[in-house]
């Protein structure tokens, strides 16, 4: 939610860095409060209007087992930033792009790669980036991948309202392929009740980058940025992270 990276995951490159005042107190050490990007698979509404999504679902599992109590938020990807850096949020689960790098301190890989790049419609082969100038190309408005596609003039772009929409587009011949986060675009397309492997052809990669448990610089002690780095260790070594993901990928 792989959110965030002038990738789409891009929870990461749309945030702007908003200074930390040095009247912010300290978050008290006997709890921790995520924030999680809305953006399904990572983190979103189910059909019920319950939060579900597999970061959510680490962030929990990392909050339980560290035996705090869970305080974890869903946020759109500029309020999750800002959450954090204004103070009222502690921690997130984003990728290892050179902006959260730059925000952010990084605690622990959770042990998942988010791989972003161009979807094909099945039957259109991407085999390298000047392919891309063939086909008209669906990016979901507020997306950023590699500078090189952000200021390219000669793609062709059809600006859509998200990954669902940019689906539906690709379905009905209107787009010959779609921008994203791989992951997130083949989810989205089971929910919409498509098989991913029946409309989408192989993915042409731009960036693959890693998940970590981030949490801000100066919010958390070092003695519980420390435990809860062993208990990041602990899940993703015992392959409780990779249960929950395999729910949803």
């Amino acid at each position: 939610m792989f959110v965030f990276i002038r990738s789409i995951i891009l929870f990461i490159l749309i945030g702007c860095w908003i200074s930390l005042s040095p009247a912010i107190a300290h978050a008290d050490d006997r709890k921790v409060r995520f924030a999680t990007m809305e953006l399904a698979p990572y983190g979103f509404l189910d059909e019920s209007g319950n939060i579900t999504g597999y970061l959510y679902e680490i962030a929990n599992l990392i909050i339980g087992t560290a035996e705090l109590p869970i305080i974890n938020g869903l946020f759109p990807v500029k309020r999750m930033i800002k959450e954090i850096t204004d103070g009222r949020r502690d921690c997130t689960i984003a990728v290892d792009a050179p902006i959260i790098i730059k925000i952010f301190q990084l605690i622990e890989k959770i042990g998942k790669k988010i791989k972003s790049g161009i979807l094909p419609r099945k039957g259109i082969t991407i085999s390298n980036y000047h392919d891309l100038y063939n086909h008209i190309i669906a990016v979901p408005h507020g997306t950023s991948f590699t500078l090189k596609f952000d200021k390219d003039d000669e793609i062709k772009r059809q600006f859509t309202n998200g990954y669902r929409h940019s689906i539906n587009m690709m379905v009905r011949g209107r787009v010959d392929a779609i921008a994203g986060a791989i992951d997130s675009l083949r989810y989205s397309a089971r929910k919409n009740q498509l098989v991913p492997n029946d409309i989408f052809g192989e993915a042409f990669i731009f960036t693959t980058s890693e998940l970590w448990l981030v949490c801000a610089k100066d919010q958390l002690s070092p003695k519980m940025k420390e435990h809860l780095k062993q208990t990041v260790i602990q899940l993703r070594d015992s392959g409780e992270f990779q249960i929950i993901i395999d729910k949803y990928l």
